[in-house]
C-alpha cells in the first residue's frame, strides 16, 4: 500500500474517494475503494483554507536538540472532531486545485471536497474552524472570493469556546486504567490486532498501544496481514469506540495493554476470527470480554478453511474408555483400572497444573499437607471419584523432562480428560473452585485438552471471584503422629476419650500391610498409624501377605472410615478397629483368609478364621483339619533339619568379592520410611558442625559423597584431618566422609531397637572363592555377580558358619529358584573351595558345584580361558576336592 502524501499526478476530474482519516481541521487521507488489491491512499488538504494546528509531538533532532511537544492551537481540537464525525468513512467527492511543497521533496495535493453536495472546505470556514489563506494571487478566483464572505460572516458570530485538552503520550499509573472501561478514538491501525487509541479521560486525552485481547494477526508484510489490516482500518480508524482495558502488555512496556474494541456490542476480534485473519492467543484469551465468542468465531473460520485456516484438518476424536478410579495421587493425578483388563495406570488431567508451590516451602516434604490448596484439591477429587466409574479420553502423551546431562528427569505422561457420569469434565470443575490452573500452550501446539475452551472459561470465573489460587491462600496445619512416639503418647488419651462415644471419623493415606494403615483424622487434624486389632496377619512381603495386602487396600485406601482406639505399642502406633460401612476390616480379613486369630473378644472373630478355614481362603488354601503342627513334627536328625530361606535384597559387593551385604526385603518400606523421616528432621534442625563426638563403633548420621543424603552409620576409624571412615549400616559400603556431614541420630527412635529395620548383615558365598592375585578375574566375577543380583529379590539359605570369624556362608536363588552363584561357576567366574565341607546334607549341593566347574573347564570359560591353573597352587588358593 502506498504512503500518504502520494499526489493524484495533479488531475483537476472529480474523483469519488472515501475518508479514511482525518489529521486536522484542513486535512484528510483519502483512499480509493478497494479493486481486489489494496487501495490507493492520498493526503489532501482544503484548498485556500488553513484550521488550527493540532497538538504534536516533535521528535528530537540530529543537532542534539531533545524531543518536545507543541500543544493543540486553540479550537485545533474542535476543529478536527467536527470534520471526523462529519466525514469519517463516508464517501466524497475530491477535485484537485493546486499542490504546495513541503519539505525536501515531499508535496501535498490541495483540492475541494464535497459530501452531498455540501462543500466541506465552505462549511469549515462558515462553522469558524478556518480561516482562508490571504493571497493576492486568487483575488479573481470566485471560490476563493466566496470564501472570504464566510469568513466574514463567521467572525461576526459569537467566538466558539475553546476548550483546553491535555495530550499524554505516556502512562504515569497502569493501574489506573487497568481493567476499567472508557470512550476513545482508534487514532493509528498498526496491524490488524494492534491499535493506537486516544482514551477520553476529559480533559486529559491519553494515548495507548492496544493489543487485542485473545487474538493474534499476521504481521503486515504477510498478504493476510495487509487484509487484516486494512480490515480494521475500515472498521475502526478514526471511530469513535469502546475499549475495555484489561492488563498491561509487559512491566516494562507500561504504554502497552491488552483489551478489546467495542462498536456498539461488536468486538472486532470476534470478525477478524471469522474471517479467517486472525488465531487465537491462550495468554491473553481470558482478557477479551466473551472468549467464548471468540472461540466459537475461530471454529467458524476453521470449519470454512478461510485465510490462516486454508489447510486446516479437523482432528479426529479420541475413543473413550470407561475405568475405575482406585488412587487420587494429587490435585492432578489419579490412579485408574481397567473394568476388563485389571491393568492400573496413572493418567494426570490435561492441560491443568495442581495448586503451586510457594518459594518458602522448597525444604518441606510433606506437599500434600503444606502446599497450599495441595489437600484441598487432593480430597475435592477424592470425595468424588475414588471407586467410581469414569469416562476417559487420552488427549495427548507429554514426553519425559530431560535435564540438562540428558538423563530423565520426569516421566512420560498420558494426559486426558476425565468425565465423570459423562457430563461432568473433573478438570473444569477443579479449575472452577480454584484449586488447579490452567497451562497456557502456545498457540501452535496442539497438545492439550479437548475440552481447552471449557477450562479457559472456569478459571476467569475462578479469577473473577477470587476463589481458591487466585484469592488468598494458607497450608493445612497437621500433626504427624505417624512417627513420633512423643506425640502420639500424648495425644492417646484425647484420641481414647474423642472415639469413646462414637467412632472416630478417618480417611486412609495408606496401607502399609493388610493390617497396618496411615490415616488422617479431620476433627483432630492429625496423622497417625493404626495397626489392626484382634488379628494377626502375614507381613505384606510374603506371598500370603502381598495378597492381604491388595485385599484390603482395594477396600479402604483413600476411602472414608471410621476407627476405635484401644491402646498403643511401643513405636507409637495406635491399636484399635476400623470400620468400613460399618464393616469391622479385622472381621473381613478373617472371613477372607488373610488373617489370624489373636486376641480378639467372644467368638465372632473366632468363627470368622473357622469361615475361612472351612473354604479354604487365603492363609488356609492347604489347611488340613487336625494336622500336625510343625513344632510337634519329630526331628529325626538336627543336622538334617532344612534351613528356612530368606528373602533378601542384596546392598553392596565388596570390592574384593570377600563378602556381599544384605537386606531383608521386608524392611524395604520400614527403611524408606525411617530414613525419610531422618533426613526430614535434619533438613528442619540442621546439626551444628563438629557437635557430633567421634566415637569408634558409635552409630550416627552420615551423608554419602555419592548423593549427599543422610543415611544410619557406624563409625569405624578416624583418619585424622577432619576425616572419619564410616560404614553404612543398612547397605554394608563404605565411605570416608567429613566430620561436618556427622551428626548424632536426632532421637533414640533411629537407633537400633525393635521395630527399626535392621542392619544389612555380611555373608560369604558359599562353597567358592577366587584368586586373591587375579585382579581381573575379581572384577569380572564382581561384575557378573551384580548383573544377576542387583535390584533383585532374593532368596537366601545359610549353608555354613565359619568358626573361626563366625561368617555366615549362603546361596542364593533367584526368582526362578535358580542358585545364582551355581550358574556362574558354571559360566567359569569362580573356583570352588569346599574344603573342610563334609556334611552329609551338604553332599548333593557340592556334587552340583563340582559338576558346574568341570563343564567351565571344559569349554575354557572366563577364569579357565588359559587352562587349570588350580593344578600347581590349590594350596596356595585354599581349592579343594
Amino acid at each position: 500500500m502506498s504512503t500518504v502524501n502520494v499526489a493524484m499526478n495533479g488531475e483537476s476530474k472529480e474523483r469519488r474517494l472515501i475518508v479514511k482519516k482525518v489529521l486536522s481541521g484542513d486535512t484528510v487521507i483519502l483512499r480509493e475503494k478497494p479493486r481486489g488489491g489494496p487501495p490507493q491512499e492520498y493526503s489532501v488538504s482544503f484548498a485556500f483554507i488553513q484550521a488550527p494546528k493540532i497538538a504534536r509531538k516533535v521528535p528530537p533532532k540530529e543537532n542534539g536538540e531533545e524531543a518536545k511537544f507543541i500543544p493543540d492551537d486553540p479550537l485545533a481540537w474542535e476543529a478536527r472532531e467536527f470534520l471526523r464525525k462529519k466525514l469519517i468513512g463516508k464517501e466524497v467527492v475530491y477535485k484537485f486545485e493546486y499542490s504546495v511543497s513541503l519539505s525536501g521533496t515531499k508535496s501535498r495535493e490541495c483540492g475541494f471536497i464535497s459530501h452531498d453536495g455540501e462543500d466541506i472546505g465552505e462549511l469549515m470556514v462558515s462553522e469558524g474552524y478556518a480561516t482562508v489563506i490571504r493571497r493576492k494571487a486568487n483575488e479573481n478566483n470566485e471560490y476563493y472570493n466566496n470564501l472570504i464572505k464566510l469568513e466574514e460572516e463567521a467572525a461576526s458570530k459569537p467566538k466558539k469556546e475553546s476548550k483546553k485538552r491535555v495530550v499524554k503520550y505516556d502512562v504515569d499509573d497502569p493501574t489506573e486504567i487497568e481493567r476499567k472501561t472508557f470512550r476513545g478514538i482508534v487514532e493509528d491501525v498498526i496491524d490488524g490486532s494492534t491499535l493506537r487509541i486516544g482514551l477520553l479521560l476529559d480533559p486529559v486525552y491519553q494515548y495507548i498501544t492496544l493489543i487485542l485481547a485473545g487474538i493474534k494477526c499476521p504481521v503486515v508484510s504477510d498478504n493476510i496481514g495487509v487484509q487484516a489490516k486494512f480490515f480494521t482500518e475500515s472498521k475502526l480508524l478514526n471511530k469513535d469506540v469502546e475499549v475495555k482495558v484489561e492488563q498491561v502488555f509487559s512491566e516494562s512496556q507500561k504504554n502497552k495493554f491488552y483489551g478489546s474494541v467495542l462498536i456498539g456490542p461488536n468486538n472486532i476480534a470476534e470478525f477478524l476470527l471469522k474471517e479467517g485473519m486472525a488465531r487465537l492467543m491462550s495468554n491473553s484469551l481470558s482478557s477479551s470480554v466473551n472468549p467464548s465468542a471468540l472461540r466459537n468465531a475461530e471454529k467458524e473460520a476453521k470449519s470454512k478453511r478461510l485465510r490462516l485456516f486454508k489447510d486446516y484438518v479437523e482432528a479426529k476424536s479420541p475413543k473413550s474408555v470407561t475405568y475405575e478410579v482406585v488412587e487420587i495421587i494429587n490435585g492432578d493425578a489419579l490412579r485408574v483400572r481397567n473394568l476388563q483388563t485389571n491393568d492400573v495406570k496413572k493418567i494426570f488431567l490435561s492441560s491443568i497444573r495442581p495448586p503451586p508451590k510457594p518459594d518458602n516451602l522448597n525444604d518441606k516434604l510433606k506437599p500434600l499437607y503444606d502446599v497450599p490448596l495441595m489437600f484441598e484439591a487432593r480430597e475435592f477429587l477424592r470425595k468424588r471419584l475414588i471407586g467410581k466409574r469414569v469416562q476417559v479420553t487420552t488427549d495427548y502423551i507429554q514426553p519425559p523432562l530431560k535435564s540438562e546431562t540428558g538423563k530423565p528427569d520426569l516421566a512420560e505422561k498420558e494426559c486426558c480428560t476425565v468425565l465423570l457420569n459423562d457430563t461432568i469434565n473433573i478438570a473444569e470443575a477443579l479449575v472452577s473452585k480454584g484449586l488447579a490452573t490452567v497451562v497456557k500452550h502456545r498457540d501452535n501446539d496442539d497438545k492439550r485438552s479437548s475440552q481447552y475452551d471449557a477450562l479457559l472459561d472456569a478459571e476467569m470465573k475462578a479469577q473473577k471471584t477470587k476463589r481458591g489460587v487466585h484469592g488468598s491462600t494458607t497450608p493445612l496445619r497437621v500433626v504427624d503422629l505417624s512417627n513420633d512416639v512423643h506425640k502420639a503418647k500424648h495425644y492417646f488419651d484425647f484420641l481414647v476419650r474423642a472415639g469413646s462415644s462414637s467412632k472416630l471419623e478417618a480417611v486412609v493415606e495408606y496401607v502399609y500391610s493388610s493390617s497396618r494403615v496411615k490415616l488422617f483424622v479431620p476433627k483432630e487434624n492429625c496423622l497417625l498409624n493404626l495397626i489392626l486389632a484382634g488379628i494377626t496377619a502375614p507381613k505384606a512381603t510374603d506371598p500370603e501377605g502381598n495378597e492381604g495386602l491388595n485385599f484390603i487396600r482395594s477396600l479402604i485406601h483413600q476411602r472414608d472410615v471410621e476407627i476405635t482406639i484401644e491402646s498403643m505399642d511401643k513405636l507409637g502406633n495406635y491399636i484399635g478397629y476400623l470400620f468400613l460401612d460399618n464393616k469391622n476390616m479385622s472381621l473381613e480379613l478373617l472371613r477372607s483368609g488373610y488373617a489370624q486369630v489373636r486376641d480378639a473378644k467372644g467368638n465372632q472373630f473366632v468363627a470368622a478364621e473357622e469361615e475361612a478355614k472351612s473354604k479354604k481362603l487365603g492363609l488356609w488354601k492347604n489347611y488340613v483339619e487336625n494336622e500336625v503342627k510343625p513344632e510337634e513334627e519329630e526331628i529325626v536328625n538336627e543336622s538334617e533339619k532344612e534351613v528356612t530361606r530368606i528373602e533378601v535384597v542384596i546392598t553392596h559387593v565388596c570390592p574384593q568379592m570377600s563378602s556381599i551385604f544384605a537386606q531383608l526385603t521386608e524392611n524395604e518400606a520400614l527403611l524408606d520410611e525411617l530414613l525419610t523421616e531422618l533426613r526430614e528432621e535434619l533438613t528442619a534442625k540442621p546439626p551444628l558442625p563438629g557437635s557430633f563426638q567421634i566415637k569408634k563403633g558409635e552409630i550416627c548420621a552420615a551423608k554419602y559423597s555419592a548423593d549427599g543424603q543422610w543415611y544410619r552409620a557406624k563409625v569405624e576409624k578416624n583418619l585424622g584431618n577432619n576425616t572419619v571412615s564410616v560404614i553404612f549400616i543398612d547397605y554394608g559400603n563404605r565411605d570416608n566422609v567429613s566430620t561436618k556431614d556427622l551428626a548424632p541420630l536426632p532421637s533414640s527412635k533411629f537407633g537400633l531397637q525393635p521395630g527399626n529395620p535392621s542392619p544389612a548383615k555380611e555373608y560369604g558365598l558359599a562353597f567358592v572363592t577366587l584368586p586373591t592375585s587375579d585382579l581381573d578375574a575379581i572384577q569380572e566375577a564382581r561384575e557378573a555377580f551384580m548383573a544377576d543380583t542387583s535390584d533383585k529379590r532374593l532368596k537366601l539359605k545359610k549353608e555354613y558358619k565359619d568358626p573361626t570369624t563366625g561368617m555366615e556362608y549362603v546361596t542364593l536363588l533367584n526368582d526362578k529358584n535358580e542358585d545364582v552363584v551355581l550358574d556362574l561357576v558354571k559360566e567359569g567366574f569362580f573356583v570352588l573351595d569346599v574344603k573342610g565341607r563334609r556334611e552329609k546334607r551338604l553332599e548333593k549341593i557340592i556334587a552340583a558345584y563340582k559338576e558346574a566347574q568341570e563343564a567351565a573347564k571344559r569349554k575354557r570359560l572366563n577364569i579357565w580361558r588359559y587352562g587349570d591353573f588350580t593344578e600347581d597352587d590349590a594350596i596356595e588358593f585354599g581349592l579343594g576336592k
